[in-house]
């Protein structure tokens, strides 16, 4: 059923439909996460979203002259407090999307793939994803090895296909929820978000669980705990197989150069 016929049978049967009963410029889904908008103008790829598109979140342009920032605690991985407040998952997500919407935080202009082989273009509005997204990342890159982060980006990609596509009860989904529910077991803490016309960046963090050793890291004189001096037997032996397939590709060109056999 397409749209103009939803809305034809909710003229019909007496159902109530936003903005009236005539077939909407727009074909819109909400949800608590956010919004959605394909069809129309926005079929034009050539042009720029019209600025009636957009319903819930600011221009950026029109947001605030002055930065905001919230504070999102984490606890095992689930955003569990705004700014000190412990509050429930729908209730947060509510508080940060309303920060957001303010702050011109989270449109995205989007080309997708649809399981059928279509490309569209779709338009969102996810103020509340666009800073809760990126804060809990930078958690886990504070808390994670680069191994596990690395890895778990492409266990994201494939779980959010398996859901975008309709197979939600395919046993590999499962399998994925339980690596990332190990992978979260220690993202804990909290992540100060900047928003700002349109954008949310990270500006500070902090876990029990850090990765981090400030006397490790110290760029001062003193080099803070870490040993320079074990430096150069570490490049001597990270770089040796890049060393010697430099060589090699450097002979086998040099012979080519001079008409020899590789």
């Amino acid at each position: 059923m397409g749209r103009e016929e939803e809305v034809a049978y909710a003229r019909e049967h007496g159902i109530p439909v936003k903005g009236g009963t005539e077939a909407p410029p727009y074909s819109l889904d909400d949800n608590l996460w956010g919004r959605s908008s394909e069809g129309g103008a926005i079929e034009d790829l050539a042009e720029p979203p019209r600025d009636d598109v957009f319903q819930l979140v600011t221009r950026p342009e029109d947001a605030p002259d002055q930065p905001e920032l919230v504070r999102v605690g984490f606890e095992g991985g689930c955003p569990v407090s705004l700014d000190g407040d412990r509050l429930e998952l729908v209730e947060l997500l509510e508080r940060t999307a309303d920060l957001g919407r303010r702050h011109g935080v989270g449109i995205v202009d989007h080309i997708e793939d649809r399981v059928v082989g279509l490309k569209v273009r779709d338009l969102y509005e996810v103020p509340a994803a666009a800073i809760v997204l990126p804060a809990h990342r930078e958690l886990e890159k504070l808390v994670s090895t680069i191994h596990q982060n690395n890895f778990k980006r492409t266990l994201e990609d494939k779980w959010a296909y398996l859901c975008y596509v309709g197979l939600w009860h395919e046993p590999l989904r499962s399998d994925l929820d339980a690596y990332m529910d190990s992978a979260n077991e220690l993202v804990s803490g909290e992540v100060t978000m900047r928003l700002y016309k349109g954008s949310a960046s990270p500006v500070a963090r902090s876990s029990p669980h850090a990765l981090y050793d400030r006397s490790l890291a110290s760029f001062g004189e003193s080099g803070g705990e870490f040993s320079q001096a074990a430096s150069p037997g570490f490049i001597e032996l990270f770089t040796l197989q890049s060393r010697m397939a430099h060589r090699v590709r450097t002979r086998a060109a040099q012979k080519r150069e001079d008409g020899g056999e590789d």
